[in-house]
């Protein structure tokens, strides 16, 4: 994770090593296109659920195919990595305010295992999930969630 000044963005490298700044996105997409608008709330209702890109799709009353395209394009990231994004900003508000442990936090941010969220941690954040509950416990008074500090 990149720190300035108080805020805080992720870096993602995604499988294909292609690297994401959680800056890079653009979120204003989401508020202008109605299509992405009702593909956020529906992601904020269900991100703890497996969610395919056939789903989205249909939420946005798009092909799927064409989904895909149309969600990169407007909003600069493939979608499965801004899941990924989304579902990691989660289990970060769920480690600083909890005192839940992994295989928990996991779950509840919608990753299949504990294997694959410690490993998007990693990669979107620069430490382990252990790493940042470490962290986040001795100092509670940092607000480090992406999501807040980007918009």
């Amino acid at each position: 994770m990149v720190f300035a000044r108080g805020k805080s963005r992720f870096q993602f490298v995604s499988r294909d090593m292609h690297a994401i700044d959680s800056a890079d996105i653009n979120r204003k997409a989401f508020s202008y296109f109605d299509r992405l608008k009702r593909v956020e709330r529906f992601v904020q209702d269900h991100y703890s659920e497996d969610i395919s890109r056939k789903t989205v799709a249909e939420v946005a009353a798009l092909e799927e195919k064409y989904f895909s395209t149309f969600f990169r394009c407007k909003t600069g990231v493939r979608f499965r990595d801004w899941l990924t994004l989304v579902r990691v900003s989660r289990a970060m508000r769920l480690l600083r305010e909890r005192n839940h442990p992994i295989s928990i936090v996991a779950c509840k941010a919608g990753f299949q295992n504990v294997r694959t969220f410690e490993r998007s941690f990693k990669r979107c954040t620069g430490t382990t999930p252990r790493g940042y509950k470490r962290l986040a416990l001795a100092s509670p008074a940092q607000d480090t969630d992406p999501e807040k500090s980007d918009r």
